[in-house]
């Protein structure tokens, strides 16, 4: 799958990343958010969540990785909007690695139209746009589905206790038992960027993977930062001990932390492919065929 290699070429970029982001919903009752209601505010930031129809998010993924006393950390930045009915997605997503920002960003629109999706992407400064099978846009690209990874994280925490105010906003503290790591990371696409597949046998996390939400005035969740960097040292390890490798010389992870803020709640008004994409040529006119997705 050409397409998708070009995706994770980029994304790796020098390392790999990922993550959502930031808000502003319609108007909703302010409530007093305490550790005696926070499970049925999170019941009701989920049937929320699950309703929305736009939304616009920013994702960060860092990780920081290195062996023999070296360690280099990467950065994926992806600004995203959003639209369920009809389906439109806006994905643009940068890279770097140790602070030098790499020149090339992955842009990608995807589009429903007459019950079909349509996939444009750039290619050396022009559009091209191909049709894809609805079971492609969500191999390829669900780590980009905002509501949908927010309600999952909600489906898979435990001991949510409310930690602190910032900003306005109330901190929730939570975690994911050890035995939904890999329901999480694997409905998410949390791991997408590092490995082109996993199942649950490489999952031999040790200890539950840390959480933190934060919602606003009116209980909604506007972000939230999962800490996998314990996970993926045990991922990895399991990896090495798989090939019977010393664990010696393996990498060392030092840091995977994905970052999602949310915004715009049902409020891109106008949301649109812009028009210069919107004149996107066929993928078939490429004569090598770098960006054909082959089944």
């Amino acid at each position: 799958m050409k397409f998708l290699n070009k995706l994770g070429a980029l994304a790796l970029a020098g390392v790999m990343a990922l993550s959502l982001a930031a808000c502003s919903s319609a108007p909703a009752e302010k409530i007093s958010i305490t550790n005696e209601n926070i499970e049925t505010v999170l019941k009701d930031t989920k049937n929320r969540l699950t309703k929305l129809n736009e939304v616009s998010a920013e994702m960060s993924v860092s990780v920081g990785l290195g062996s023999a006393g070296s360690a280099s950390t990467g950065v994926t930045k992806a600004y995203i909007k959003d639209m369920k009915d009809p389906v439109l997605k806006e994905i643009i997503v940068k890279t770097s690695q140790d602070g030098v920002e790499a020149e090339d960003a992955l842009e990608v629109y995807i589009k429903e139209e007459s019950g079909k999706y349509l996939l444009y992407t750039i290619y050396e400064g022009e559009w091209y746009k191909q049709e894809i099978e609805s079971y492609y846009v969500g191999y390829l690209f669900n780590q980009y589905y905002i509501t949908e990874n927010a309600v999952k994280l909600l489906d898979n925490i435990e001991n949510a206790k409310v930690d602190s105010t910032e900003n306005g906003l109330t901190k929730v503290t939570c975690e994911v038992p050890t035995a939904n790591v890999f329901s999480l990371a694997d409905g998410t696409g949390a791991f997408s960027y590092l490995f082109e597949s996993l199942n649950q046998a490489f999952f031999n996390v040790a200890e539950p993977v840390k959480a933190n939400m934060w919602l606003d005035e009116t209980g909604m969740l506007v972000k939230y930062e999962i800490d996998y960097t314990a996970a993926l040292q045990d991922v990895l390890n399991t990896i090495y001990g798989s090939y019977g490798a010393s664990l010696s010389g393996m990498l060392e992870v030092s840091d995977y932390t994905i970052t999602v803020e949310m915004a715009d709640f049902d409020a891109l008004d106008g949301f649109d492919l812009p028009e210069n994409v919107k004149n996107a040529q066929e993928f078939a006119n490429l004569e090598d065929g770098v960006i054909t997705i082959d089944e």
